[in-house]
């Protein structure tokens, strides 16, 4: 996933469009085989949205399918570089 393909992913399903930039991982720029995605940044916006999910029992990839559903799972997925 390119930087462009990311930025369209996070304004379809999360409604983001400012800021995409502060979801991005250092390690992408050397290593992009590594996934695009800041997982503790994306952890913490989603713990601003949805508060404390794991008291609830819920994982992040939990969260992530009950609330956005299965295509945005799969999305999250790609950005973190979890291909099936």
């Amino acid at each position: 996933m390119n930087f462009i393909e990311f930025c369209k992913g996070m304004k379809k399903h999360f409604g983001i469009t400012n800021g995409v930039n502060k979801f991005v991982s250092r390690i992408f720029v050397v290593a992009p085989e590594t996934g695009i995605m800041d997982i503790i940044k994306f952890d913490a916006w989603l713990h601003k949205k949805h508060g404390e999910y794991e008291e609830r029992g819920m994982s992040m990839a939990n969260l992530v399918e009950t609330e956005y559903g299965a295509i945005t799972s799969k999305f999250v997925k790609e950005a973190l570089g979890l291909n099936d």
